[in-house]
């Protein structure tokens, strides 16, 4: 194999599998679409407008699985649209490895938008305090340690989780 090339390949007749397994109501009324296909992802969204991302290579698991974890818990807290991971997907039969899905955000790439000077201007504020509450927001548990006995939903800490909050929070529940 290449190294380029894809691990596994999610065509349209897998995502549809997986995707109407686990939220068949999602597929009702329409079909799937590819909205695009990088180096370790592809993308297919339901005609609800609704985007599943699904690994290509090993490689991004490590990625995909921190994203299912922490854009839940970041989307309330920032100022605009993100992806919040609503839709999780488990291994399955012909794809062994985690996925999940969002609301598809309304917009398209900066790059290709076009924007005037004025117009940059206008996005500038906007975006600022997008990026101000991002790099100030205190997650929870951004990283468990290793042995923490409860699932990270559960482990809770104003920054990094330690042994003993963890056993802490336990014995309080």
């Amino acid at each position: 194999m290449a190294e380029w090339a894809a691990e596994i390949e999610v065509g349209e007749e897998l995502a549809q599998t997986l995707i109407g397994g686990r939220y068949p109501a999602l597929l009702r009324g329409g079909g799937l679409r590819r909205l695009g296909e990088g180096w370790d992802n592809v993308v297919w969204a339901t005609a609800g407008d609704v985007a599943f991302r699904f690994p290509r290579r090993r490689i991004a698991l490590d990625g995909v699985r921190r994203e299912m974890a922490l854009l839940p818990r970041l989307a309330p807290l920032v100022p605009l649209a993100i992806p919040d991971a609503a839709f999780p997907g488990e291994p399955a039969a012909g794809f062994p490895w985690p996925w999940f899905g969002s609301r598809l955000v309304a917009g398209r790439e900066i790059a290709a938008a076009a924007l005037t000077d004025d117009q940059r201007i206008a996005l500038a504020a906007p975006l600022a305090r997008f990026l101000r509450v991002l790099t100030t927001v205190r997650a929870r548990c951004w990283r468990r340690p290793s042995g923490c006995p409860l699932p990270a939903r559960r482990c809770s800490s104003t920054a990094t989780c330690t042994s003993a909050t963890c056993s802490s929070t336990r014995a309080a529940r």
